[in-house]
């Protein structure tokens, strides 16, 4: 399955334990708009992506510091101490990877490793069979740049600065497909 732009997003939210309902009280938008977010049928704006990744940190920290406050009086501060910081771990890791997702610079890298997979599966038609797996792989491929540029484009009409990114160069052999 080709990941979605926010499926990084999703599972931050999911970690933390955040629910449908407490985003439709946290953005003061309607239960049918995030249904539909998480059902993939429409995309998280930029600025609402921007606020939940906001409010999810928040949220773990508030729920870091009450859980060990609960727990320090009868747990060893070792076993405190261990289970906190794998924890802290993979928060960090969902939460790099969530604001990576709306990031300029990861969405170029996004579309950049997707072309560079798509180019491959293109030049190695002559050794693999283009069955019905590799057409598949191929259109999940696709679906991917076309979702990238589409944020991209979304990104450059909600005013977020889009220089500072990686310029995309294309040669004679990269445009090849």
């Amino acid at each position: 399955m080709t990941l979605q732009p926010s499926d990084h997003l999703f599972a931050l939210l999911d970690f933390c334990g955040v629910r449908q309902r407490d985003i439709v009280q946290q953005l003061g938008v309607s239960k049918a708009l995030v249904s539909q977010w998480y059902r993939r049928r429409l995309n998280i704006s930029a600025h609402h992506h921007a606020a939940l990744v906001q409010y999810v940190e928040a949220r773990f920290w508030q729920q870091q510091d009450a859980w060990q406050a609960a727990c320090a009086p009868r747990t060893d501060p070792a076993t405190v101490w261990a289970t906190r910081q794998k924890d802290v771990h993979q928060f960090s890791t969902l939460h790099r990877l969530a604001q990576e997702e709306r990031s300029v610079e990861g969405l170029y890298w996004n579309l950049d490793t997707t072309v560079r997979q798509l180019t491959h599966c293109a030049r190695t038609q002559d050794t693999i069979p283009w069955d019905a797996a590799l057409l598949t792989e191929v259109e999940g491929y696709a679906k991917r740049i076309l979702t990238t540029v589409g944020f991209i484009r979304g990104m450059s009409k909600e005013g977020s600065p889009l220089e500072g990114a990686a310029p995309c160069h294309t040669t004679p052999s990269s445009r090849r497909f």
